[in-house]
C-alpha cells in the first residue's frame, strides 16, 4: 500500500513535470517569436500576447503563442480598390 501511494505521487511529479516542459521562458518565448526578450515582457505587461504565471515566474506555452501568431496575422489585400 504504501509503495502504491509512493508511486503515484512520482506518477503525478512526472506529469506535472511534462507539462512544465512545454513552457517557454520569456528569452525563449523571443526567440521563437524573433524579437528582443524586452519586447516579450512589455508585452505580457500590456496583455497582449498570452502568457502563464508559475508562481512568480512567467512562462509561455508555445501552441498558444503559435494560435496568437495566427490571429494577428494580416492577409494581404488583393489589389487596391
Amino acid at each position: 500500500m504504501k509503495n502504491e501511494r509512493l508511486l503515484g505521487r512520482a506518477n503525478v511529479a512526472k506529469s506535472s513535470e511534462t507539462s512544465l516542459e512545454k513552457l517557454l521562458t520569456t528569452d525563449e518565448a523571443a526567440n521563437f517569436l524573433g524579437v528582443k526578450s524586452w519586447t516579450v515582457r512589455s508585452w505580457c505587461c500590456e496583455r497582449r500576447i498570452p502568457f502563464v504565471k508559475v508562481g512568480r515566474l512567467v512562462r509561455f506555452d508555445r501552441k498558444r503563442l503559435e494560435r496568437w501568431i495566427l490571429e494577428n496575422t494580416i492577409e494581404p489585400s488583393n489589389g487596391h480598390e
